[in-house]
């Protein structure tokens, strides 16, 4: 399941023409139909990942910042 997850979030993350996009499905689709994975268990994981890939907020520039004095933080105090 986890590498089906991979191979979807990579077709829909990658910037792919609507055709070369259609190929990767197919060849998902093939990959889990030979490995006798169910096609609507694929088919709802692909719905998932799309509505969440195409609903992803935008990351504020402060929460980047945030993050980053975090981690520095985290190796300074390592120190």
């Amino acid at each position: 399941m986890a590498a089906y997850r991979y191979h979807i979030t990579r077709m829909h993350s990658l910037p792919l023409d609507p055709d070369k996009k259609q190929k990767e499905w197919k060849t998902i689709q093939t990959i889990a139909k030979n490995n006798n994975f169910p096609q609507q268990l694929l088919q709802k994981l692909n719905r998932q990942i799309q509505h969440k890939v195409s609903h992803k907020k935008p990351e504020k520039k402060d929460d980047k910042i945030w993050k980053m004095s975090r981690v520095m933080l985290k190796t300074y105090r390592g120190f």
